[in-house]
């Protein structure tokens, strides 16, 4: 196949040299790398050239991130309609091309990805504030059972934990062994073992065999006495200066006393190995934290939340440690035992279970293995949002989820539902929780994040009783005879007598550019091509929210005149929300989302 690859020239600047593969490249988030040549500006107008033998090339298709941008090719110039290419984005971006030759055969070709440099202004602000928003409020209903972290005041079995959890059992179990301290001190647990050492013999209480086979062994010790209770040689009475005597001394190096003090060692051990793992993520995070020409890098915008959580556990693991260390010393200074790795639950030994002091030591080191060690997986939950600008989508979600829970309606149940659309090269199925039930208000309302809508009746539509009734696609080349439709979001209103849908779309985009370039094909898509499948079921409206806002301009509004009545069908709106560091809109969101569900829950 031939070789080709971009030059991407951005207005006044570099051009950018992008190279492309045959096959998808996947995101890992350590193979990034920040230089020049990896980077592209939000808001910076770029044109492109096709470089390598364009020939027999009769056209060529663009996408940043899957989604298609309109531009025209002309003998290897690519003139795009709309030149900043990049304003809705942010994180990663990944470029690809289909380019098409004069006999209608098609190649397929992609970039590496681009770190996405914005304006250090309001953008940037919101940016970050949504991360924070993310960050808190994920956990609750994204994770399923075995991804969620320990609730700090009530630790349960869990795979993961979250920093705070983590912190809260490490000073659970400092507690603990200082409060146990003096028990150990003055009344540890030992055995009596036998001793041996060479003595006088005045010291001598039991004569063994091996008392014996000292005094044979050493007769130079021997001495003459008048005594007769004594060893007898041709007559004479002996006995040794000195000779092997045997006592019974406290050794506390038994099982139970090893595994107590070996296992603030081991916690010790723990708590570097997590502070090595927290430098490493520390050292990539930094590398992208700069300001170039009153420029940010994105996806450290997103990552300023993770960052400082990591820097802060970095400093009490730091204090954690010197304060295990110090106990350490303090216990292995009363109480000598040998080293022994403490790598999983002891046994459960008569002492262990039944003296107290001993049984709340054995508690925390179960404690510790049931819940193993941190492992920072929570930590790289906002990594997906990176490689493909969903950040604001799952923002809006969990604003979504809020509002209901905060609104009277009881959150019943979410799972992670997959979907199996056919023909789908580049379907990706969502990694957490996409499916949230309600109930309140005589009726239950369901949140379905990223579905799938078929063209026909499916066993696996998830219960959304909605087919696209068209193969027509407005303004996409790519899909002449699609099978399905992804919306961001469907909301189903179900009482005992039919379903009302409402679908909703995020753009982190101006309210003026969705009413230009993203509405129109909305309204196509989800109030022209969508039809219900029982006959009393309603698709009642459409709402596109976009992000980028003023904290004084949030609002709900009508894409229909003021002639309109307010009761007229289909629903059509565009909500704005922004979050920002500068004002707590939390309350007007949450008005704002409820104002248009209630055109829903009313019908």
């Amino acid at each position: 196949m031939a070789e080709f690859s971009l030059e991407l020239e951005p207005y006044r600047s570099p051009v950018v040299n992008v190279p492309l593969h045959e096959y998808l490249p996947l995101w890992d988030e350590f193979e990034i790398e920040d230089g020049n040549e990896s980077k592209v500006y939000s808001d910076k107008s770029y044109s492109a050239k096709l470089i390598g033998d364009c020939s027999n090339v009769d056209n060529v298709e663009f996408f940043v991130n899957g989604f298609s941008i309109d531009a025209a090719y002309v003998n290897g110039e690519i003139k795009f309609e709309d030149k900043r290419i990049f304003l809705d984005n942010f994180g990663f971006v990944q470029l690809s091309i289909n380019i098409i030759y004069n006999d209608n055969t098609k190649i397929s070709l992609y970039s590496d990805f681009y770190s996405v440099m914005v304006k250090d202004d309001a953008v940037s602000d919101s940016l970050k504030c949504m991360a924070d928003y993310v960050y808190s409020n994920h956990e609750q209903f994204l994770l399923d059972e075995n991804m969620k972290s320990l609730d700090s005041s009530s630790l349960k079995n869990s795979i993961n934990k979250s920093i705070e959890t983590q912190i809260s059992i490490l000073n659970e179990i400092l507690i603990v062994y200082r409060n146990q301290y003096y028990y150990f001190k003055n009344n540890s647990k030992f055995t009596l073992c036998e001793e041996g050492e060479i003595n006088n013999i005045e010291k001598l209480r039991v004569v063994n065999n091996n008392t014996i086979n000292y005094i044979v062994q050493n007769p130079n010790e021997l001495h003459a006495v008048t005594n007769n209770s004594c060893i007898n040689i041709d007559g004479d009475n002996y006995l040794p200066h000195k000779t092997l005597i045997y006592d019974y001394k406290k050794s506390y190096d038994i099982y139970e006393n090893r595994v107590v003090i070996n296992f603030l060692s081991t916690i010790v051990d723990s708590i570097i190995e997590l502070q090595d793992k927290i430098k490493s993520k520390i050292i990539k995070l930094d590398c992208f934290d700069k300001i170039e020409n009153g420029y940010k890098n994105s996806a450290y915008i997103i990552y300023g939340i993770t960052k400082k959580k990591l820097d802060d556990f970095y400093f009490k693991l730091s204090e954690f440690k010197l304060k295990y260390v110090e106990l350490y010393k303090m216990y292995i200074s009363v109480i000598p035992v040998s080293k022994m790795q403490i790598d999983c639950v002891p046994k459960p030994t008569h002492i262990f279970l039944k003296v107290k002091q001993y049984y709340s030591i054995f508690n925390c080191i179960i404690k510790w293995f049931d819940y193993g060690v941190y492992d920072l997986k929570k930590e790289d939950f906002l990594v997906p949002f990176l490689a493909n600008s969903q950040l604001y989508e799952c923002y809006i979600l969990l604003k979504i989820l809020n509002c209901f829970t905060e609104n009277n309606y009881n959150y019943i149940q979410s799972a992670k539902y997959s979907y199996k659309p056919s023909n789908a090269k580049h379907y990706q199925n969502t990694r957490y929780n996409n499916t949230f039930v309600f109930e309140g208000d005589n009726r239950t309302v369901t949140v379905y994040y990223q579905p799938v809508v078929y063209a026909k009746p499916n066993p696996q539509s998830n219960n959304i009783n909605l087919l696209r009734n068209t193969k027509l696609s407005m303004n996409d080349t790519r899909e002449s005879t699609g099978s399905y439709y992804l919306p961001d979001y469907i909301i189903k209103f179900t009482d005992d007598k039919k379903d009302v849908y409402l679908v909703v779309d995020a753009k982190f985009s101006t309210v003026e550019r969705i009413k230009s370039s993203y509405y129109p094909v909305l309204a196509f898509k989800y109030l022209f091509s969508l039809s219900t499948i029982n006959n009393d079921d309603l698709i009642a409206g459409l709402c596109a929210v976009g992000g980028k806002v003023s904290d004084d301009n949030c609002e709900l509004q009508s894409i229909y005149t003021n002639h309109i009545p307010n009761n007229y069908l289909p629903y059509a709106d565009i909500l704005s929300i922004n979050e920002s560091s500068q004002n707590n809109n939390d309350e007007l969101h949450k008005t704002l989302f409820m104002k248009l569900f209630s055109k829903y829950i009313d019908l």
